[in-house]
């Protein structure tokens, strides 16, 4: 897919962007969107928006993982939600995602522990030197520019951009969010039993960029925790 598309920040009350939004079909969706790394899923699918308020409305969309934001097609112009402090929680394909600030985390269990992970990524240039043997550090936002306005922009659509992906892991403890995305960060979180832990990632090849994996481990640190309170 070599075309471009335009992205547009609606200003407009949430109900006006979905009025506008949800015409769009999937057929114009896969014709006119090009870098596909960008986004969480391969196609933008039909979903559900339920806002705090309680009104849900059925919607086609997908989440930009450069921009964090959920994102849906109308027409060849790509809208953001313009206020998702107003949405309770997003439902897509199975999955369920909630606003985290300016942000959506997706919720992966909220048993034994409330987990969440955090879809991100990092877009850049191909590393080009300048003439003084120096990497550009402007290299990042020329790419974000690419994204943002598409075939208005100066940097030719066959510009090759590098997608680096990383999740980020979310879990409330003691009323507070603690952060991890991988095992060395999560060890921090649980000290007393890190020997444990060390050992069941080992022998279950556990992969933090996979978050059925960390759903499994939670379960199973859940089991440490409680049968070293029951000991004491």
């Amino acid at each position: 897919m070599n075309k471009h598309f335009q992205r547009s920040h609606f200003r407009l009350s949430l109900a006006l962007v979905i009025f506008i939004c949800v015409t769009s079909g999937l057929k114009a969706q896969t014709e006119t969107i090009t870098y596909l790394e960008q986004f969480l899923l391969h196609d933008f699918t039909k979903g559900k928006i339920l806002m705090k308020s309680g009104t849900r409305y059925d919607m086609v969309l997908n989440y930009n993982l450069v921009f964090e934001k959920v994102v849906i097609v109308q027409e060849n112009k790509i809208c953001d939600l313009s206020n998702p402090g107003s949405v309770d929680t997003i439902y897509l394909l199975n999955r369920k995602f909630v606003p985290a600030g300016p942000v959506f985390y997706e919720l992966l269990t909220e048993r034994p522990f409330t987990l969440f992970v955090q879809h991100r990524s990092k877009v850049s240039l191909p590393p080009k030197m300048d003439s003084y043997g120096k990497i550009p550090e402007t290299a990042a936002t020329d790419a974000k520019k690419l994204l943002l306005i598409g075939d208005k922009s100066n940097i030719s659509s066959d510009q090759e951009l590098i997608f680096n992906k990383e999740d980020v892991y979310w879990m409330q403890v003691d009323n507070s969010m603690q952060s991890f995305r991988d095992a060395s960060e999560f060890y921090k979180l649980f000290p007393n039993i890190k020997s444990e832990l060390k050992q069941y990632i080992r022998q279950n090849k556990i992969k933090f960029e996979n978050p059925d994996d960390i759903e499994k481990l939670m379960i199973y640190c859940n089991g440490l925790v409680k049968s070293n309170i029951n000991k004491s």
